[in-house]
């Protein structure tokens, strides 16, 4: 209806902003942005709610990406499509976009090559599973493109 959930708690909330956020299949809540903490919890800029509000330590991003995430798309597999302006995940080069499995691990068989050549503002996932990636960037992988691109999964 509108009105405040007092069940939903996060404690003193994100130390930095929050830009993104998503709900996996199985209620997870899922984060993205500028932060390194939640409720004083160490969250690399990417970060797993429960249903009432606390950090989901099962969610194991390892260091995580190491700038912010601006968008998250879910893929029908449950993976995770992080874009944004990180250059890295977990020290694992992966400029603009990067997918993480399930349990927040960093999906090494997802690998873009050189990336996005600008930031990443926008990730989407068609029902086929195949993503869009929108952004500020005139060619991915080391090819020209208009800002736009779709990558197979």
């Amino acid at each position: 209806d509108g009105s405040y959930d007092p069940g939903f708690h996060i404690g003193s909330g994100a130390d930095g902003n929050v830009l993104a956020v998503a709900l996996q299949n199985n209620g997870g809540i899922l984060l993205g942005g500028k932060f390194t903490s939640i409720n004083g919890v160490p969250c690399p800029r990417i970060s797993r709610l429960n249903a009432d509000g606390s950090v989901d330590s099962s969610f194991k991003p390892g260091s995580g990406p190491n700038d912010l995430v601006q968008s998250i798309a879910i893929q029908p597999d449950g993976k995770i499509i992080l874009g944004g302006g990180f250059d890295t995940v977990n020290g694992i080069t992966r400029r603009g976009v990067a997918r993480l499995n399930p349990d927040g691990s960093l999906d090494r068989a997802f690998n873009t090559g050189e990336g996005a050549s600008g930031f990443v503002w926008k990730v989407a996932v068609q029902r086929d599973g195949k993503v869009l990636v929108a952004g500020a960037f005139d060619s991915f992988g080391g090819v020209p493109c208009g800002r736009l691109v779709r990558l197979l999964n």
